[in-house]
């Protein structure tokens, strides 16, 4: 039952994200070897339209007869039952929708503690599984020492969603500010680092919408975890959160005025919840205490100090919020968004300035407030100024020019990557998850007037504009607008080689973003020359053991492992590991993702015993760090997979690459280049194992999503074509596996370097065919085949996908006995390896080498 609702929930959730009039082709493609799925993917879909009125009343009326009905009818939730993988222990949190359990793993791989939030039954509607799978994907992305972890979800036997959050244990910060004393700088130097949490998240395009002191919570070292990122708006954990017109969801305590109002929630919402819990931190108590926001005004926090307190420890509160503090927190809870901090960052940053006595950089402009500020942070400087000046005047030498140089080269990068992320704050301010969910704005859209905003606010500074330019330009990469990323690219590299006789650090990122751009969209040659010329500025500026050096070092691996050339990444990967370290193998999530590139680059050269053993660890090591819902663990399963699949280990391939699929879907969606890598490796096993139907029919909707997403000249389409034609031909379809072959060869000679591996597959089969049938290019293409592969390289191994046995059929046909023999006892090396005793491509090259062997003779 779990296995069956998980493709129905993988084909509902592509058919909600499909326009209704392309529905039924997609249904057509998806379940066309099972009509079962159809139905009840139909029959969803009607109850889904049908509902859609009810979804605009209030969910909270809507909501609460079935919720009440289905407490009465269904048993409830219990300590020892079984989630997913995990055992549930005890309840600890409970609110309107979900449940959040203390659960513990329960496969036995490893131990480990975990907070669970498990939706309550009758809630599991199509809209809110829907919803629930895309904030899933987004929580996935967020990686922050100081943000609870998304580490798994999944759907439960009774099909529930659930996700499983790392565990925190600690108290509300407001609490554990009171219960240990702290001081006024010790509660905002902890404001400071939930601010910063926050900014990280906008930088990723996730609205927190639900800041308040018991979603920031200090653990017994003192350190913060913010939780519930992102998991308000669909699962929240406060019985009152819901507005009763609207049916948003929030704490209206710590809302926001357009949260409250039903307006658009943007990153400005989280601007002002965070003002609301620094004047909790500041004075004990919330902006409005316990009146509603129309009943009150709001007074300044040092106002609020006095009028709540009497006596000298009030007093001397009062003077120190008075001023920066004051202003502050005032100007973070404005209720015009506009009007408040541009972003989480400018907002920590002020705290910040304050705190070391500079001037804030909002609200704090006065020549005498800045003097002021200046005085008392060098007080004693101030004092002993000129005697400083006679000594500094006295001992300024050659040397010291040139340390004060670096210094100031230091501090100017320091200050511009400072700058930067303010402006990217800024101009990503307006984004909305619930506006991008009503196709009002989108991060493409957003990227895109962010970048026509550099141009017009930075025309005047062209290192800054270049350098925004081209973080633009990488972000583009990341949402897979190829055209867009290239061109924002070109322009900040040309101005960056126009500005800079010298290497730069600028010009070294922009290098290393554009190879990264072509490592995704295929021009090989172009970049491999680009990364290495990155590779050698990056070793020039920091050295080859800095860290950015480093990753500069894999991007070039990756694109030599995408290039064919296995060996050259081994070559370029192994010196990385070596330079981070025995320490940091286990745990480095930068030292993982090396060690799983490493172990696909051993995979591609046949060494399967050398990679399955780098890559079990590994992927051990990321479930528990990183969990399933994570980029890295993907591509490791992906790899191990893979590396099973060619050591003949099929039934296990299979279930790693469906869970691959599974996860692909579920982070990115239904139509992007992992979750098409993920269905293509899944068709793969498939065809191996002798399941063509379904075989077939991924690899067809690989290929349509392949073709909709890159065009018809991109490296997979290509190679989609061929798999393709393979399939048809071992399915006895001679016609169209021609056809498809063809067309392979074609685009293969377009998009691929001279020499690629997989041309020779589809060479070998296509020769096969032509030589059978006689065609009139039979003869060139056989020669074609043939010269393909005597000119591979020694080192290439052999491999099931190669089709070596069709090129021994067609040398056999035409009476090349020697070569046909020494092809079919290749093929039987690499088959009987790697495929089941009753697989046809086994048989066919038994039979075949026995047939050439009665041809020859006796030896």
């Amino acid at each position: 039952m779990p296995d069956r609702w998980r493709a129905i929930e993988a084909a509902l959730e592509a058919a909600l994200q499909a326009r209704p009039e392309e529905r039924p082709a997609l249904l057509e493609r998806l379940c066309a070897v099972d009509p079962e799925l159809r139905h009840e993917v139909e029959s969803l879909l009607a109850a889904h339209a049908e509902a859609e009125g009810f979804l605009a009343t209030s969910a909270e009326s809507f909501a609460s007869p079935i919720m009440a009905a289905a407490a009465a009818r269904e048993p409830t939730d219990r300590p020892g039952q079984i989630v997913g993988r995990y055992r549930l222990l005890e309840g600890i949190g409970r609110g309107g929708m979900g449940t959040v359990w203390l659960a513990e793993r329960a496969d036995g791989q490893f131990e480990q503690k975990v907070a669970l939030k498990l939706i309550k039954r009758g809630m599991d509607s199509d809209e809110i599984l829907a919803r629930f799978l895309r904030e899933r994907q987004i929580l996935a992305r967020l990686e922050h020492p100081n943000i609870a972890r998304l580490l798994d979800g999944g759907v439960s036997d009774d099909g529930r969603p659930y996700f499983v959050m790392e565990l925190v244990v600690g108290r509300a910060i407001t609490d554990s500010c009171t219960e240990r004393g702290l001081s006024l700088e010790e509660r905002l130097r902890l404001f400071v680092v939930v601010a910063r949490a926050v900014a990280h998240a906008h930088r990723n395009l996730v609205v927190h919408r639900d800041i308040k002191p018991s979603n920031v919570l200090v653990d017994e070292h003192g350190e913060i975890k913010l939780l519930d990122f992102g998991i308000a708006k669909l699962l929240s954990d406060e019985g009152d959160g819901m507005t009763g017109v609207t049916g948003r969801l929030m704490t209206p305590e710590y809302a926001s005025p357009e949260q409250t109002a039903g307006e658009q929630v943007t990153t400005a919402s989280d601007v002002y919840q965070l003002g609301a819990l620094l004047y909790e931190l500041l004075t004990d108590r919330r902006p409005y205490g316990d009146a509603s926001k129309a009943s009150e005004p709001l007074r300044r926090p040092s106002s609020a100090v006095r009028r709540a307190a009497t006596g000298p420890v009030a007093e001397r509160l009062q003077r120190r919020l008075k001023g920066d503090l004051d202003s502050i927190a005032l100007r973070a809870l404005r209720d015009e968004p506009e009007s408040r901090y541009p972003s989480a960052e400018d907002l920590a940053e002020d705290v910040e300035r304050h705190l070391a006595h500079r001037p804030i950089r909002f609200g704090g402009d006065r020549f005498f407030y800045r003097a002021a500020k200046f005085v008392r942070r060098h007080r004693l400087g101030v004092t002993g100024i000129a005697a400083l000046i006679l000594l500094t005047i006295g001992f300024v030498g050659f040397d010291a020019a040139r340390v004060r140089r670096e210094r100031d080269r230091a501090r100017h990068e320091a200050d511009k990557a400072t700058e930067i992320a303010q402006l990217m704050s800024r101009f990503l301010q307006g984004w909305s998850p619930d506006a991008s969910d009503r196709g009002e704005v989108s991060a493409k859209t957003l990227l895109g007037d962010a970048a026509l905003r550099a141009d017009r606010e930075l025309r005047d500074r062209p290192e800054m504009l270049a350098a925004t330019l081209s973080l633009l330009g990488d972000f583009h990469t990341t949402l897979g607008e190829w055209r867009a990323a290239d061109t924002l690219l070109a322009r900040a590299l040309a101005i960056q080689e126009r500005l800079h006789a010298r290497p730069s650090a600028d010009l070294a990122a922009t290098l290393a973003r554009r190879g990264r751009l072509y490592r995704n969209t295929g021009p090989h040659a172009e970049a491999v020359a680009t990364l290495e010329k990155a590779l050698a500025l990056h070793r020039e500026l920091y050295g080859p053991r800095h860290p950015e050096t480093l990753r500069v070092q894999r991007e070039l691996a990756i694109e030599f492992r995408g290039w064919k050339k296995p060996k050259e990444s081994e070559r370029l990967l192994r010196p990385i590991l070596d330079a981070l370290g025995p320490s940091s193998r286990d745990s480095s999530p930068f030292a993982l993702e090396t060690a799983s590139e490493l172990g696909y680059s051993l995979y591609a050269q046949a060494k399967y015993d050398e990679a399955i053993a780098i890559l079990r660890p590994t992927l051990e090591h990321q479930r528990a760090i990183f969990g399933n819902l994570h980029a890295s663990t993907l591509a490791t399963i992906r790899s191990l997979g893979s590396a099973l699949r060619d050591q003949g280990e099929l039934e296990e391939a299979e279930v790693l690459y469906r869970e691959a699929l599974r996860i692909a879907r579920i982070l990115y969606g239904a139509e992007h280049a992992e979750t098409e890598g993920a269905v293509f490796v899944l068709a793969l096993v498939l065809a191996r194992k002798g399941e063509l139907a379904e075989a077939e029919s991924l690899a067809r909707e690989a290929l349509a999503f392949t073709l909709r997403l890159h065009g018809s000249e991109h490296y997979f389409v290509w190679y989609g074509y061929g798999f393709l034609g393979a399939i048809r031909l071992d399915r006895g379809d001679a016609v169209e596996a021609e056809h498809l072959l063809r067309q392979a060869l074609l685009k293969s000679r377009q998009a691929s370097p001279e020499g690629d591996p997989d041309q020779g597959d589809v060479l070998n089969r296509l020769a096969y065919l032509l030589v059978g049938r006689g065609a009139a290019d039979a003869d060139a293409v056989y020669r074609e085949a043939v010269a393909f592969d005597a000119a591979r390289p020694a080192e290439q191994p052999d491999f099931v996908t190669d089709g070596i046995h069709f090129l021994a059929a067609a040398e056999h046909r035409k009476g090349d006995f020697r070569a046909a023999e020494e092809d079919y006892r290749r093929a039987l090396r690499v088959y009987e390896r790697q495929l089941p005793a009753s697989h046809p491509y086994r048989i066919a090259a038994s039979t075949g080498l026995e047939a050439v062997l009665r041809e020859l003779g006796p030896p």
